[in-house]
């Protein structure tokens, strides 16, 4: 199935920079856990956790994160947006699109390349790479849960190699 989830997990496949250190492959302590770890945490009934193996549930018309699979490491978490993790990435994904979108690679309304086959995109390198990059991180829906360092380093580098 296509998913950048465990990629992004061991921190391996996004287009990495010459010249920047990135988190070296299989170092983030979310490697030691499995899929299962998390997204098969204890159970909220039927609705998240469990072998749903959804993250999240409906209560009282509010979305609800089940950190079940968390709590033993992060004794404190409230949501999955620890220690600001998913408002970052957020905030670094928007501004690399802004800047994809700015460029012309990407179409502001749709998101989609403006490219076809009769109109390809002629890119350096390092201008697929931040593509891929953007694509890569935001196809991993985790929105930096499954490795903030990785996911930072590949976000920032990209605005960084994309802004000069």
């Amino acid at each position: 199935h296509h998913g950048t989830q465990s990629a992004t997990l061991y921190g391996t496949a996004g287009y990495e920079f010459s010249g920047v250190s990135f988190p070296e492959a299989g170092s983030f302590a979310h490697v030691g856990a499995s899929c299962t770890t998390c997204h098969m945490a204890d159970a909220f009934g039927n609705q998240a956790g469990g072998h749903t193996l959804k993250m999240s549930y409906e209560y009282h018309g509010s979305e609800v994160d089940n950190i079940a699979g968390c709590t033993d490491c992060h004794s404190s978490i409230e949501d999955f947006d620890y220690n600001d993790v998913q408002t970052e990435t957020a905030e670094l994904l928007d501004s690399l699109e802004g800047i994809l979108v700015d460029k012309g690679f990407l179409n502001a309304t749709s998101g989609l390349l403006n490219a076809s086959s009769g109109t390809p995109l002629s890119l350096t390198a390092d201008e697929a790479g931040a593509i891929w990059n953007f694509e890569f991180i935001d196809q991993d829906k985790s929105m930096g849960v499954h490795n903030p360092p990785y996911v930072k380093a590949l976000l920032e580098a990209s605005i960084d190699a994309m802004s000069n």
